[in-house]
């Protein structure tokens, strides 16, 4: 009916349905054409648009056989990887978030460590983003703790404190109490803190105290 009205539906080509066997010949006469088994849809659309033949589009291959990999698949040829995201290292990821510490401190923000990250890529440098230090850490708080670590103690292995920090917590902690401290008088103090304080039971493994 669009023929007859004149409205040049032979033209297009998503209007009628390609054959399942067109559809992969095209694929294949691509691949042939540029020397690959690996087709990926850009390459195809590519050589489309300057070899002058009437080919179709990637989008109505997709159209008709469900996606690209498939079709790709079915004419017998393979498709591009999809390159994933890799994990970093939790060692990367601390000395990254170590050097942008020495640039901006100890209070530095997410923000901050972002804006780090696209100075060092501007220098040909390749941080890992913040995105990534929160694939390895539960908080970017938590990451810049255990990275402003540059003394020889270990890091608790659980709770990431350090014994340095419960050394300077129980100090000020029996300033507080004003007497040694004891189980009940720390879990008291720290039920009622407005920061975070490692348990009793951390910052005795931290000093090594029983």
């Amino acid at each position: 009916m669009l023929e007859r009205a004149g409205l040049g539906a032979e033209s297009d080509e998503g209007s009628r349905r390609t054959s399942e066997a067109s559809l992969l010949e095209a694929l294949r006469t691509v691949a042939s054409a540029l020397s690959t088994e690996v087709l990926s849809s850009h390459a195809y659309d590519e050589y489309r648009a300057r070899c002058g033949l009437s080919l179709p589009s990637s989008s109505v291959i997709r159209k008709w056989l469900d996606s690209w990999e498939q079709a790709v698949i079915k004419a017998g040829l393979q498709a591009p990887r999809r390159s994933g995201v890799r994990r970093p290292s939790a060692a990367l990821v601390i000395e990254s978030v170590r050097a942008a510490i020495r640039a901006h401190g100890s209070a530095i923000t997410p923000a901050q460590y972002e804006d780090w990250c696209l100075e060092c890529t501007a220098n040909g440098e390749d941080p890992p983003r913040l995105s990534s230090v929160l694939q390895v850490f539960p908080s970017f708080e938590i990451a810049v703790r255990s990275a402003d670590i540059e003394r020889s103690d270990d890091l608790h292995p659980h709770s990431l404190w350090t014994a340095d920090e419960a050394r300077r917590i129980s100090r000020l902690s029996e300033m507080i109490v004003g007497a040694p401290l004891t189980e009940e008088s720390y879990e008291l103090l720290r039920a009622r803190a407005t920061r975070p304080m490692p348990t009793w039971r951390t910052m005795r493994q931290l000093l090594d105290t029983p």
